[in-house]
Parts: C-alpha cells; structure tokens; sequence
C-alpha cells in the first residue's frame, strides 16, 4: 500500500488548522485567554503575507504597493460602515463595497503600469503606496487622519458574537 500523496497530507493539515482556528473563540470565552483580539491582527496581516507570496513568490514581480490596497480596502470598509457618516451599509453589503473599491483601485493602478517588469514596477508600486500612505494621512475630514475611523461595526451572524 503507497502512502498517501502529499497534497492529501498537507489537505489534512489545513483542515486541522482550520478546525482549531474555528475553536479559538470558544475555548478563548471558555477560558478567558483575551486571544481574539490579537489573533484578528495576526490573521490581517497573514492576508497580506499570502498577497505578497502569490504576487512576489509565484510571479516573481516586486510589488511594493501591497499594504496601499489594505489601507484603502480598509477605509472603504469604515467610511461605508460606521455610523458617523451620512450613508451606512450593513456589514455585508460593507464587504462587498470594499471588493469592487479594491478592484478599480486595482485597475487604475494596474492599467498604467501593465508592461512594467523589475525596478520599475517596484519603483512605481512603492510610489503609489507612500502616495497612499500621504492621502489617507492629510484628508482629515473623511479619514480622521492619525487617529482612524471608530468604531467600526461587527458582523451580525445568528451563532457567532463578534
């Protein structure tokens, strides 16, 4: 009998994780370990580590705006969900809003910058990130500039407290 193929092993491994990962906030309540909070952080930017392994790692381009689309997904997100500005969504409908800003602020930046390889398109995704960086920080009047938009609103699911 051949032992299983390894893909089928690391299958099994990441639905284990995924088992304890969905297991964290009870045992955390059960227990009183205080681990969402930071564990929520830890799992933003693991989003962001696996964007930069599938645009660094397997296309082997150096994208350095990465953290710039985070932050404008992010203010997409507060800026259509919280309650201190004229319109709101609810959570969800908050969700999908942030993809498609995200997807044209992908294309704008994407269109001009289709043929670049090497120094080029890192000198001009590092631009756009600190040009980001510089936005955010100086539109007070929608951004709150340092201090962030709060607070922000949780998902309404029937068996889960956010």
């Amino acid at each position: 009998m051949s032992a299983a193929p390894k893909w089928k092993k690391l299958l099994r491994v990441d639905i284990a994780l995924l088992i304890l990962a969905c297991l964290l906030p009870l045992v955390d309540q059960r227990w009183r370990l205080d681990m969402v909070d930071p564990m929520r952080g830890v799992m933003v930017f693991a989003i962001l580590a696996l964007g930069l392994n599938i645009v660094t790692g397997f296309t082997g381009l150096l994208h350095l705006g990465m953290a710039a689309f985070m932050a404008i997904g992010a203010y997409a997100f507060a800026i259509s969900s919280c309650d201190i500005y004229p319109f709101q969504l609810n959570f969800w409908w908050a969700i999908l809003f942030t993809a498609i800003v995200g997807a044209f602020a992908g294309v704008l930046l994407g269109a001009p910058t289709l043929g670049l390889r090497g120094d080029y398109l890192a000198i001009v995704t590092l631009g756009f990130g600190e040009i980001t960086q510089d936005v955010l920080k100086n539109l007070d009047v929608i951004t709150k500039g340092t201090q962030g938009i709060n607070p922000l609103p949780s998902p309404h699911v029937p068996w889960w407290t956010a």
